[in-house]
């Protein structure tokens, strides 16, 4: 119930009535300010008529009152006038203060008020939370979705649907905290249009035919990249559960690794500078993992020529030098990119080169199947031939050029993220249950593992009718 409290001259006279609505407490336990108007008031054009009488007056104040109300309680009234914008940096503080929030989450919400707050792209951010209403909301996010309006300049335009679905969750999220606050009754985004996302498209996975010159250019690298390559692809695991693996996180009997950690590089959300810094994984559960035996072999091989003398120790599986650090997630981006610069021989080969080492020419012959390392430059010969200058040592300096055409090319361009849709796609494809792929990718829900792989559950549409087939002809 609205209380009025009338407001007098220095004669006595009533001139005008405060009109508060109470907003109850927080979820401290404290109380709130409430909502609160003047009658009359100025600002809206109100005025007490001549003539009218002290009854008359008290009633059409109650008239008021009762309005008010109503507006407060369905959300149309603001307690302060305060901008989408600046509550949502406040709610981001919260949950930064609270540790509610991981920081790359704060970071990339952050960004997110960027779009929001420009005009151009029909941004509502410097409007009052109160005011904003499901209409303002739909233009922003089709002016998202419009190439003209250029909200991304380096991908034609226009944002992708998951780009603006995720822009709608943060939006609602404001909202959502703004109710709770009691500043608003009422979450516009309930209503607003929300982007539709297309049907799950096959990810970006290695292709099949290139698996046996993956695995060779694998063999052909340092000890730690062959370590990481093959725990990326033969877990799933993503590139900051990687690097977060601690010596004490490997049960080494059993084939097993807990994951606990998730190294991620990016903008702290107080200074805005870069940071390296080891996180909880990305839905906040630890995970263990089934590691394969030559995967395993591998990392006690590493373990030895790290000179981990107690396997229990807490240092960093992948660290910069001091066991503590851990490596950055773009050392290990960049170990990937680098296997563009491998080729397998296509047929035996014998290829001469200067030995700076002994200063005369010498020869060196490759196999079948053996792996040479090229640089990007390559040349044509006066018979127009291709050829790529191959690196024999490149401690003394030692290379040669030999004719493409008997070089087969990994053309594949590798990240992290590749090897773990690759081995989602393995285990979906050799029919492991897909309740045991979401327990190994670390997916909270079975379903999410269901949307993002469902190419891969549909790879044999005959096999309902084949297995029916072969009931039938074994019992006739």
């Amino acid at each position: 119930m609205a209380s009025i409290e009338p407001r007098k001259n220095k004669d006595g006279i009533i001139t005008s009535y405060t009109i508060r609505v109470n907003r109850g407490k927080d979820e401290n336990g404290k109380k709130l300010k409430p909502w609160i108007r003047s009658f009359p008031d100025k600002k809206r054009g109100e005025s007490i008529p001549s003539g009218w009488s002290q009854k008359r007056i008290e009633k059409e104040v109650q008239r008021v009152a009762a309005l008010f109300e109503e507006e407060c309680r369905k959300g149309f009234i603001a307690v302060d006038k305060i901008t989408f914008d600046k509550f949502a940096r406040q709610m981001l503080d919260d949950k930064y203060r609270n540790k509610t929030m991981k920081n790359s989450s704060l970071s990339s919400s952050k960004n997110f008020l960027k779009r929001i707050n420009d005009v151009n792209l029909d941004g509502f951010g410097y409007m009052e939370l109160s005011s904003i209403r499901v209409t303002h909301i739909n233009k922003f996010y089709n002016a998202l979705s419009d190439p003209e309006k250029k909200a991304d300049k380096h991908k034609g335009g226009a944002l992708s649907a998951g780009s603006i679905k995720r822009y709608h969750t943060f939006i609602s999220s404001v909202f959502s905290y703004a109710c709770r606050q009691q500043l608003i009754n009422f979450n516009p985004c309930t209503y607003a249009e929300k982007p539709k996302l297309t049907t799950s498209s096959a990810r970006d996975t290695v292709k099949q035919e290139d698996f046996s010159k993956l695995f060779k250019i694998i063999e052909a690298q340092s000890l730690r990249t062959k370590v990481a390559s093959y725990i990326l692809l033969t877990t799933g695991c993503r590139i900051g559960e990687l690097l977060g693996i601690q010596w004490c996180d490997i049960d080494f009997i059993n084939n097993r690794i807990l994951m606990h950690n998730n190294v991620q590089y990016s903008k702290d959300y107080k200074t805005g500078k870069n940071k390296l810094y080891v996180d909880t994984l990305k839905n906040g559960e630890n995970k263990t993992v089934s590691v394969s035996n030559y995967a395993m072999s591998l990392l006690k091989k590493f373990m030895k020529e790290e000179k981990i003398i107690n396997p229990d120790s807490e240092y960093f599986v992948f660290n910069q030098g001091d066991g503590i650090t851990p490596l950055h997630p773009a050392t290990i981006r960049a170990a990937l990119r680098k296997f563009k610069y491998f080729g397998i021989i296509k047929k035996p080969v014998e290829v001469e080169y200067f030995n700076h080492t002994t200063k005369r020419e010498e020869k060196i012959n490759y196999q079948q199947g053996d792996v040479v390392r090229f640089t990007e430059k390559n040349r044509k010969t006066e018979n127009d031939i291709k050829q790529q200058k191959i690196i024999i040592d490149n401690a003394a300096n030692n290379y040669a050029f030999i004719d493409t055409e008997i070089v087969e090319f990994l053309e594949e361009h590798l990240y992290p993220h590749k090897f773990r849709h690759t081995a989602a796609s393995i285990m979906i494809f050799e029919g492991l249950d897909i309740a045991a792929v979401s327990k190994q990718l670390g997916h909270k829900k079975i379903s999410t593992t269901m949307d993002i792989y469902s190419h891969a559950l549909i790879r044999d549409d005959d096999r309902p009718a084949d297995l029916f087939d072969k009931v039938i002809n074994a019992n006739k």
